[in-house]
């Protein structure tokens, strides 16, 4: 006997052809070896014909119905709890091949914010039923996931200012009055860390002339460093008051600017009004 292929597996083919269809040109999609782990498609954001670092994960679900205001789907749990391991925003796209509707919604975040929040034995259960807000349309919603890509990044990034910051902070508070050569050129390279991560300060800026300057204080304290070596601290101490005065003004500007970003995040990351309604 032939084996028969489910039909179950003909709409979801179909779903996905439909989703590739309606995509932006600006969305690349990439190559799948496997696809027996529910990722259907990985993509990434191109702007300016230039490659972004914006990626993301889709995993497909066809339906033959029409759509009512709120789409629902049964899915597995054990499907969530493996998007939950990507750093990446790991969305489903529900698709209705009657009235060609697409419906979204990022996968970790509906799990942190809804599921979490509404049914703590969720993880417990074998499949758990998602809604998609009817404003999670495809058709019109492609700007708000591309959104949800940048929060990811600009997230990530604010997590590494944090760790970045922390190890600044640890040698500076610690040494800055028996500051030497050794460990402001740690502070140097942990200083350049922190000017790389271009989408937070885009979010939350801070100008290059403030890093430039901070990077000024160091190198002058360096210099002093290396002419007092170590024969008059006290005297070391007094040549790098004012720079000392002005680099702890720098690291108070960042620890500032970190403090807006997690007065605006809820879970996993910040919440950007002009998104729409529904943070996931």
């Amino acid at each position: 006997m032939f084996p028969i292929r489910h039909t179950n597996h003909v709409i979801d083919t179909r779903a996905v052809r439909k989703v590739i269809s309606q995509l932006d040109e600006n969305w690349l999609i990439r190559g799948l070896e496997e696809r027996d782990y529910g990722v259907d498609l990985a993509f990434e954001i191109f702007r300016d014909q230039l490659p972004t670092g914006e990626t993301g994960l889709i995993q497909v679900k066809g339906a033959k119905k029409s759509f009512k205001k709120s789409a629902n789907l049964s899915f597995p749990t054990k499907t969530i709890e493996y998007a939950l391991l990507f750093p990446q925003p790991f969305f489903v796209f529900h698709v209705s091949l009657k009235d060609n509707s697409i419906r979204y919604v990022w996968l970790q975040r509906y799990a942190r914010l809804i599921l979490d929040a509404n049914d703590k034995g969720w993880r417990e259960q074998k499949t758990v039923t998602i809604k998609f807000p009817e404003e999670n349309n495809f058709k019109d919603g492609q700007r708000k996931i591309e959104g949800f890509l940048k929060q990811s990044i600009c997230r990530d990034e604010a997590i590494k200012v944090k760790f970045t910051l922390d190890e600044i902070y640890q040698i500076w508070h610690h040494q800055k009055a028996f500051i030497n050569q050794c460990s402001i050129e740690f502070i140097e390279s942990r200083l350049e860390e922190l000017e790389q991560c271009s989408r937070f300060w885009k979010e939350y800026p801070l100008t290059n002339a403030k890093f430039s300057h901070a990077k000024k204080d160091l190198s002058d304290m360096k210099s002093n460093a290396i002419s007092f070596n170590g024969a008059d601290q006290d005297q070391l101490e007094y040549a790098n008051t004012d720079h000392m005065k002005s680099f702890d003004k720098f690291l108070t500007e960042i620890q500032a600017a970190y403090q807006v970003f997690t007065e605006h995040a809820v879970g996993d990351a910040f919440l950007d009004e002009s998104l729409g309604h529904f943070p996931y």
